[in-house]
C-alpha cells in the first residue's frame, strides 16, 4: 500500500467576481498543479463561478471558463457543491451545467493510503422537512433564529454511516461549508449526528476540509482536524467596509460587486501531503492587490490573510 497521497485544493474561486481577469487567476492554479507530477487529484470546494445578479453576467458567459477547468488537468477533478452553484438551477440541473461527471452531490473515493468522501450540506431543515437549495431559495432563510441551514440530511447521513463502514482506509471529508464550525456560526446545525457517524467508523474519520467561509481557520475538536481553506481569489469584506474609489466608475458599474472584496494578488490554493501520521499543508506566498485590512479598517485579521499558512495536521 502507498505511504502518501498528494493533492491540490481549490476554494470559492468566484470566477464572476472577477470576469476581466478570471482566466488569468485559474491559469495560475492550473500551471501549479501540471508542473507537480506528484499531486494525484484535485479538489474544487465548490462556489467557482458564483454569477450575482448585481454584476449583470449571465451564467452561460461562465461556461467556457468551467469547461476550461474541468478539462485542464491529467488527474482525476472532483467537485464539491458550493450554496453558489445553486443559485440558478436544481441540483441536477448544477451538476450537468457545471460538469460534475457524477449523478450524486455527495459520494466517495480512495487514493492510497485514504478514502475520501465529499459531502452536501446545501439543505434547509423546515417543517415540511429537508429542502435541497435551488434557485436562490435559501436566500430568504439566511437569517432565521433558529438557523435552518445548512444541514447534512438524514438520508444522506445514512448513506455515509454505510460508506464509511466499507471504508478499507482512514477517511477525510471534503464539503463546501464548514462541518464542526463552532466559532464563526456558519457551519452545519446538525455536527452531533455526524460526530457518532464519524466516531462508529471501523477505520475512523481523520480530518475534514472546506471552504466557503474565505477565512484560514483550523481547530481540533473530537479528536478531528477541521480546516478552512480561504477563497482562491478575494476575501469578502461585504457592505460595511467597501472599497470605494478603489475602481473607475467604469468599471464598478460593469462588476458592481467587486467593491465588496478585497482582491487578492496570486490565486490561493492548498497543496496537501496526507500520510498515517498527518497532513502537511504547503504554504504560498500572497497579498492584496489593493488596500489591505487595516486600510479598510477590518477587524480581526488573525483568520483574514491573502494565502495559504503552512500547517501540519498531526493525527
Amino acid at each position: 500500500m502507498k505511504e502518501t497521497v498528494k493533492f491540490a485544493v481549490l476554494a470559492d474561486f468566484h470566477q464572476a467576481m472577477f470576469a476581466d481577469t478570471a482566466e488569468e487567476k485559474l491559469d495560475q492554479f492550473i500551471e501549479a498543479v501540471n508542473s507537480d507530477k506528484e499531486i494525484e487529484f484535485v479538489v474544487d470546494l465548490g462556489d467557482f463561478a458564483f454569477p450575482l445578479p448585481a454584476n449583470n453576467i449571465p451564467i452561460e458567459n461562465s461556461k467556457p471558463l468551467i469547461d476550461k477547468f474541468n478539462s485542464a488537468f491529467n488527474v482525476p477533478l472532483y467537485h464539491v457543491l458550493g450554496n453558489h452553484e445553486c443559485d440558478y438551477f436544481t441540483k441536477k440541473e448544477s451538476l450537468e451545467f457545471h460538469g460534475f461527471n457524477t449523478e450524486e452531490t455527495y459520494y466517495s473515493f480512495d487514493a492510497e493510503p485514504f478514502h475520501f468522501v465529499v459531502l452536501d450540506a446545501n439543505f434547509m431543515k423546515l417543517p415540511e422537512g429537508y429542502v435541497a437549495y435551488e434557485n436562490r431559495n435559501y436566500y430568504k432563510w439566511s437569517y432565521e433564529n433558529p438557523p435552518v441551514i445548512p444541514y447534512l440530511p438524514d438520508y444522506e447521513l445514512e448513506w455515509l454511516r454505510e460508506d464509511l463502514a466499507k471504508a478499507k482506509y482512514p477517511t477525510i471529508l471534503f464539503s463546501h461549508q464548514h462541518l464542526a464550525d463552532k466559532v464563526f456560526g456558519t457551519g452545519i446545525r446538525n455536527y452531533d449526528e455526524l460526530k457518532k457517524i464519524m466516531d462508529e467508523s471501523p477505520k475512523g474519520v481523520v480530518m475534514s476540509i472546506n471552504g466557503h467561509e474565505h477565512l484560514d481557520f483550523a481547530h481540533k475538536l473530537d479528536g478531528r482536524w477541521f480546516y478552512s481553506l480561504i477563497s482562491g481569489t478575494n476575501m469578502m469584506i461585504g457592505s460595511k467596509h467597501p472599497l470605494k474609489g478603489r475602481y473607475t466608475e467604469d468599471y464598478m458599474r460593469s462588476l458592481p460587486c467587486i467593491h465588496m472584496t478585497l482582491p487578492y494578488a496570486k490565486t490561493q490554493y492548498g497543496i496537501f501531503t496526507a500520510d498515517k501520521n498527518g497532513v502537511f499543508v504547503k504554504g504560498t506566498e500572497g497579498g492584496f492587490e489593493g488596500p489591505d485590512l487595516y486600510e479598510v479598517g477590518y477587524p480581526d485579521p488573525e483568520y483574514f490573510v491573502p494565502y495559504v499558512k503552512e500547517r501540519y495536521f498531526e493525527f
